[in-house]
C-alpha cells in the first residue's frame, strides 16, 4: 500500500510540474506546444530515418530548397540555381547565411556533410537518397574514391552537383533532411549548431525539448513563433486531456495519434483537420530469416489480411485500405494487388510453404513486432485474430517503444514487423528506391532483385512520363509478386489544432513545417 501511495504521489508530482512548466514557458502567445509519445530518435540530419525525427529536424535546419506555405518548392539557403542542358548538372548560388552560433555557412559545409554521409563506414540509413549524384553509390560501397563524387564547392557561395542521370525530383530531394548541412566537427548522432528557424535550448530526455527562434536565421524576420515546446507524453489519452485543458496546441498526427475510441465525441467538440498524405503502413517480412525466407509463406500471411476490416472496424475509416505498396501519386495510379476475400488462396499458399519447409502448421513459431501505441496494439490484435481465423496460425505479439523497435528493424532482429514509409518527394520511386539495394539502411526486409533494380535504373533515363510510369509499374509488379512487404493502409493525417494557429504547412508527402506559423492575436487560444 505504501508503495502504491508513493507511486501515485510521484505521478501527481510529475503532472503538477508538467502543468507548471507549460504555464511558465507559455508566457509568450507565440509559443507552440506539441507532444510526442517518445523521445526523438536523433536530431542529426545525417542519421534520421523516421518521420518524427525528420519533422523535428526541419524546425532546426534548412536546406537549399524548402516547401512554402502553399506546398510549392522555393529557394531557401540557395539564392537561385541553374541546370545544364542535359539535366545532369545543378549549380546552386547560396545566400549569405549563418549557423546558430553566428558562424558563416558556406557551400563547403554542404560538400563536407554530403561526402561525409557517403563515407563507407558512416552510419546513415538515408544515404541511398544521395545515390542520384554521380559516383555516390560507388563511394559509399568503397569501390570509388570520395573525390570522384559529383559534389564540389567552387567557392563559399557556389555549389556544383553532377548527377548520374537527369533526375526530375532532385530539387525536391534537396529540401529533405538527408541533404541538410551539418556543422563540421559535430559528433555523429548529436546536435551542435543548426541553421534553421529555431535552435535547441534544452532537451530533458523523456520529458521535454525546448526550441527558441534562431537569431542568426537568414529569414528571421518572417519567422513569427518565438518558441517551440515539445513534451514527451507516451499516452495518447493523456495528450488529449492536455489539449482539452489548454496546455498544448496540437493533438494528432503526425506527432501522436488521436485516440480512436474518442473520435465520435471529438467530432462534436472540435474541427478535426484531415489531410491525405503519400505514405503507406506495411508489414515487413525478414526475407533472410526463417520462415519468411520462403516466398509462399509471405504471400499466405499477406493475403490472409482483411484490409477493409482494419480500416473500418479498428481505425474508424481514418485511413484507407492499401491494396498496393504505393498510393496514388502525381502521374501514377495506385494498383489493386489484393482482395479481402482471399482466404482460400492464402491457405493454399500456406500449405505449399509448409510442404516446402517440411514442417507442420503447429511447428510455426512467429512473433509480430510493432512500436507501442494504443492504435498499433489494436491493429496488431486484429491481425493476430485474422491470421488465427484465416490461416489457423497463432502469432505472438511483441511491442516496444519506438527507439527499441527502430533499432530491431535496423539490426534485422525480427521475423515480421510493422513500419511505414512516407514519400520524400512526389514520385513512386520514393517508395521503390528503398528496396533497390539490399544494403540500403531502410531496406528492412533485406530483399533485392536484379530485374527490379534494372528497371529502376532504366526509368532514370526516360523523359516521357507515361513510359517511365509504365516501367515503374513493372518494377512494382516484381516487388509485390515476391511480397517482401504486406501493405496495410494508406495514411491520412487527422489532427486538431488551435483555431488561431495559422500558416502551418502540412504537405502531401507528410511534412509538417512551422517556419511560417503564428498565433493570430485577438482570438481565444
Amino acid at each position: 500500500m505504501r508503495k502504491t501511495l508513493l507511486l501515485l504521489a510521484g505521478i501527481s508530482l510529475f503532472f503538477a510540474s508538467f502543468f507548471v512548466s507549460c504555464q511558465q514557458q507559455n508566457s509568450s502567445t507565440q509559443t507552440l506546444r506539441l507532444t510526442l509519445d517518445s523521445d526523438p530518435t536523433t536530431l542529426d540530419p545525417r542519421k534520421a530515418t523516421d518521420l518524427n525525427a525528420h519533422n523535428i529536424i526541419r524546425m532546426l535546419y534548412d536546406g537549399l530548397m524548402r516547401l512554402d506555405p502553399n506546398g510549392q518548392l522555393v529557394h531557401s539557403v540557395a539564392r537561385h540555381h541553374q541546370i545544364s542542358k542535359d539535366g545532369k548538372t545543378y549549380t546552386f548560388y547560396l545566400k549569405d547565411t549563418k549557423w546558430s552560433n553566428g558562424r558563416s555557412l558556406t557551400a563547403f559545409d554542404f560538400e563536407h556533410t554530403w561526402k561525409e554521409i557517403l563515407k563507407p563506414k558512416f552510419p546513415s540509413g538515408d544515404c541511398f537518397k544521395l545515390f542520384v549524384i554521380k559516383n555516390a553509390r560507388g563511394a559509399k560501397e568503397g569501390t570509388l574514391p570520395l573525390d570522384s563524387v559529383g559534389i564540389r564547392a567552387i567557392n563559399a557561395q557556389t555549389l556544383v552537383v553532377e548527377l548520374e542521370n537527369p533526375t526530375p525530383y532532385f530539387l525536391e530531394l534537396t529540401a529533405q533532411t538527408a541533404f541538410f548541412p551539418v556543422l563540421k566537427g559535430t559528433p555523429v548522432g548529436s546536435y551542435s549548431q543548426s541553421n534553421g528557424p529555431f535552435q535547441l535550448v534544452s532537451w530533458k530526455h523523456n520529458h521535454q525539448l525546448l526550441f527558441r527562434k534562431n537569431p542568426f536565421y537568414w529569414d528571421y524576420e518572417n519567422t513569427s513563433l518565438e518558441e517551440l515546446e515539445i513534451n514527451i507524453v507516451p499516452n495518447e489519452t493523456t495528450a488529449l486531456s492536455l489539449f482539452e485543458g489548454g496546455n498544448i496546441d496540437w493533438i494528432g498526427q503526425p506527432f501522436s495519434p488521436l485516440p480512436t475510441d474518442a473520435l465520435d465525441s471529438l467530432k462534436n467538440q472540435w474541427t478535426i483537420q484531415r489531410s491525405p498524405v503519400s505514405a503507406t503502413c506495411w508489414l515487413v517480412f525478414n526475407t533472410d530469416k526463417y520462415p519468411f525466407h520462403n516466398e509462399n509463406i509471405r504471400k499466405a500471411f499477406s493475403l490472409a489480411i482483411h484490409r477493409s476490416s482494419l480500416s473500418k472496424d479498428v481505425m474508424q475509416e481514418e485511413s484507407f485500405p492499401a491494396y498496393a505498396p504505393i498510393p496514388k501519386m502525381q502521374n501514377y495510379e495506385s494498383s489493386i494487388f489484393y482482395e479481402d476475400s482471399s482466404t482460400s488462396e492464402a491457405q493454399a499458399y500456406l500449405d505449399k510453404a509448409l510442404q516446402e519447409l517440411g514442417i507442420s502448421k503447429e511447428a510455426l513459431e512467429i512473433t509480430f513486432k510493432y512500436n507501442s501505441s494504443a492504435l498499433n496494439h489494436r491493429i496488431a490484435q486484429a491481425l493476430q485474430n485474422q491470421w488465427l481465423e484465416n490461416l489457423g496460425v497463432a502469432v505472438k505479439l511483441e511491442q516496444n517503444e519506438w527507439k527499441v523497435h527502430l533499432s530491431q528493424l535496423k539490426e534485422k532482429n525480427f521475423e515480421m514487423a510493422r513500419t511505414a514509409w512516407f514519400a520524400d518527394f512526389s514520385d513512386p520511386i520514393a517508395f521503390l528506391d528503398l528496396f533497390k539495394y539490399k544494403s540500403n539502411g531502410t531496406n528492412y526486409p533485406s530483399w533485392e532483385n536484379q530485374k527490379f533494380t534494372e528497371l529502376l535504373d532504366a526509368s532514370c533515363t526516360i523523359a516521357d512520363p507515361i513510359r517511365r510510369a509504365d516501367m515503374l509499374k513493372k518494377a512494382e509488379n516484381i516487388f509485390i509478386s515476391q511480397m517482401p512487404v504486406a501493405p496495410l493502409y494508406f495514411y491520412s493525417y487527422s489532427f486538431i489544432c488551435r483555431e488561431n494557429l495559422k500558416k502551418y504547412v502540412v504537405s502531401s508527402i507528410g511534412e509538417v513545417d512551422f517556419k511560417w506559423a503564428y498565433f493570430e492575436k485577438g482570438k481565444a487560444r
